[in-house]
């Protein structure tokens, strides 16, 4: 014979008294009292995260580590900056370490909320390297004019 479930309908007496606060022993801090880490602080754990993240990664994403271990960063008022290489380097944070690294931080700092930003270094423009031997005349030549009078005192040619 199976059992059926049985409704029965309890009545639940809902009634809070909150207590006066002198009535209470918890202690209400004052806004004053109630401090954030300091810069240095705030620092310090970020670092200890960063490196955390990189020597737990070593074995398993060594990949992930290194984009990490050449990336740098820093801790603003509002936000922690990392900067990377290249665009490839931002979004494989983005998308496999960023979540990661906010929550042990949030951990670590006991805040609600970390912002991360990322940003890729400006590639500076590099020159041509002096490839045929009048390029690497000029170049040598912008670098010490007196090459000049050195060529025309032995009468030296350039191959082209």
């Amino acid at each position: 014979m199976a059992s059926s479930p049985v409704n029965v309908d309890i009545p639940i007496k809902e009634e809070f008294i909150p207590l006066a606060p002198e009535q209470s022993n918890v202690q209400i801090p004052d806004k004053q009292e109630i401090k954030s880490p300091d810069k240095k602080t705030v620092t310090d754990i970020v670092a200890r995260e960063w490196n955390g993240i990189i020597n737990e990664m070593q074995q398993n994403q060594p990949r992930l580590a290194g984009i990490l271990s050449i990336a740098t960063y820093t801790v603003g008022d509002d936000a922690i900056t990392v900067q990377f290489q290249s665009q490839a380097q931002e979004s494989l944070f983005i998308n496999e370490i960023r979540k990661d690294f906010s929550t042990r931080l949030c951990k670590a700092l006991g805040a609600a909320k970390v912002t991360i930003t990322t940003r890729v270094e400006e590639q500076k423009e590099k020159s041509a390297k002096p490839y045929f031997p009048q390029e690497k005349y000029n170049y040598l030549l912008g670098k010490n004019p007196a090459l000049d009078k050195l060529k025309e005192k032995f009468n030296l040619n350039i191959k082209q």
